[in-house]
């Protein structure tokens, strides 16, 4: 087992972060799922008895004692990780309208501290472990909506801007830890619950964004670390 690479992924329960799982556990990871109520998660519990893997970890992004005791348990098992994905994430509750005139700052706030300080804190914590393996890397689910140049709309204000701050995080990181790659990824406009919020039709299936994450971090070399790309392969414009 020492040599199965590791994957640690946020946000598991359900939509991408459960799709996430599935797809790397099909490409013979260890996968060390988390999520805050992993007792509620169903889908991603049977999943997880059924092919054999660790049961699924609490773990709350958003609380820095949550991460701590989360790495500290996967220290204790784990001599190294070779990939952390950040990807539990939220929008506002009338996601995806929210004109930056009318915008809540305390909603505002619990966004950017949930989907950006978490990656922050998430990466800060395991780069120890991240550091003992042979191709380090860290993927930050990012948006097209995250991009200040090709984004279609700027009105769901809140999820934009910490997309956006994500981006240059993936950067900021890329550019002061040269031995870990760093990638933020538009996974695509996917079938969750967000993406079909207020009667939409999202196009990208969960298992195809999934796939697709996962072929194109595969391709990313150390030159290219803290690029914006999407699970379609395409370089996104910051």
């Amino acid at each position: 087992m020492s040599a199965t690479k590791i994957a640690l992924i946020t946000g598991c329960s359900r939509g991408v972060g459960l799709g996430l799982v599935k797809e790397y556990v099909s490409r013979g990871y260890q996968v060390l799922a988390t999520c805050r109520n992993p007792e509620n998660a169903t889908a991603l519990k049977e999943f997880l008895t059924e092919v054999g893997q660790k049961s699924a970890m609490p773990l709350d992004v958003s609380c820095k004692s949550s991460i701590e005791a989360c790495c500290l348990a996967i220290s204790k098992e784990n001599k190294k990780i070779d990939l952390l994905i950040n990807n539990a994430g939220i929008s506002n509750k009338e996601h995806p309208d929210d004109l930056a005139s009318n915008t809540d700052a305390t909603e505002f706030d619990h966004i950017m501290h949930t989907n950006v300080t978490s990656c922050l804190s998430m990466t800060q914590a395991f780069l120890p472990l991240l550091r003992k393996s042979q191709e380090p890397m860290v993927i930050n689910i990012s948006s097209g909506l995250g991009s200040l140049t090709q984004s279609p709309r700027f009105s769901t204000t809140s999820y934009q801007c910490s997309k956006a701050a994500i981006n240059m995080l993936t950067k900021c990181f890329a550019d002061d830890v040269k031995d870990v790659k760093f990638v933020a990824m538009h996974p695509g406009w996917v079938q969750t619950d967000m993406g079909n919020s207020k009667n939409r039709n999202a196009p990208v299936t969960i298992a195809d964004s999934a796939k697709g994450i996962a072929n194109v971090a595969s391709e990313v070399t150390l030159a290219q670390s803290g690029i914006f790309m999407g699970f379609d392969g395409n370089v996104i414009g910051y």
